[in-house]
């Protein structure tokens, strides 16, 4: 599906109310701190309903969830500004754009969760000097037991306003029935559409994209908890949209 973004102005603030996490055993977030290719092509997306974390996949191209612009409630799209700013550190970055058009799996991204996941194009070519991030496409039922980074703009370090990234972490198992797969990567809200990314043959690769928490029956932070498959972060499979981003791009390139 497609979306005309309607721009409303300038929003004055674009924090979570009450961020929450998962976070099991010891905190091994780290701070990004390289800006450099691919690391400078992970930002931060501003919107009407909070931030999330995008990663440019095209030129004009960026990665995210699709709860980063469905309204949950209403499933509808958020209208309003969104603006990217790739490379954000220290709440500074050289470069920004606005969004110009958004599609999306799901306007249901909770009882879809598989789905949850959005492609939005710029208005200003970005990729064209800061490059764009390979996307392999991915079955994950494949991937359990096998180590990923995620890279996020956590709103509980920093607020958010530098990326952290996670490397010693897992896919710990394939919901079949849910069509998503667990993860331990420790995570906080605003790293919702952070890439799952793994090295191949040199280059780093988005390989899934991280969505979602699962609490349980709670809904409060869970912070330094073990490990269980009812509690623990969940991930979407590029095969999801990566027809969607060949599409969009209008060949094979950077994939």
């Amino acid at each position: 599906m497609q979306k005309i973004l309607v721009v409303f102005g300038l929003l004055s603030s674009f924090a979570h109310a009450g961020e929450q996490a998962n976070v099991f055993g010891n905190d091994e977030r780290r701070e990004l701190t390289s800006t450099q290719a691919p690391w400078g092509q992970i930002g931060r997306l501003y919107g009407p309903g909070g931030t999330c974390t995008a990663t440019l996949v095209g030129k004009d191209l960026i990665l995210t969830a699709a709860h980063c612009v469905i309204d949950s409630k209403t499933k509808t799209f958020q209208k309003g500004e969104y603006k990217f700013y790739p490379a954000l550190r220290d709440n500074r970055s050289a470069l920004s754009a606005r969004v110009k058009y958004v599609w999306w799996g799901t306007t249901d991204p909770i009882g879809r969760r598989d789905l949850d996941w959005a492609i939005a194009r710029l208005d200003q070519p970005l990729g064209t000097q800061l490059g764009w991030m390979g996307v392999l496409r991915t079955d994950l039922s494949q991937f359990v037991g096998l180590q990923a980074v995620l890279v996020g703009y956590s709103g509980d370090l920093k607020s958010g306003q530098s990326a952290h990234w996670t490397s010693s972490c897992r896919f710990t198992l394939w919901e079949a029935s849910s069509s998503f797969a667990l993860h331990d990567c420790d995570a906080t809200r605003g790293s919702s559409g952070g890439p799952m990314i793994r090295n191949y043959n040199g280059e780093q690769k988005i390989i899934a994209v991280n969505v979602a928490e699962r609490r349980g029956s709670r809904e409060d932070s869970l912070i330094h908890v073990p490990y269980t498959h009812d509690v623990a972060n969940i991930a979407i499979s590029t095969s999801s949209f990566i027809d969607k981003i060949i599409e969009l791009q209008g060949n094979r390139e950077g994939l």
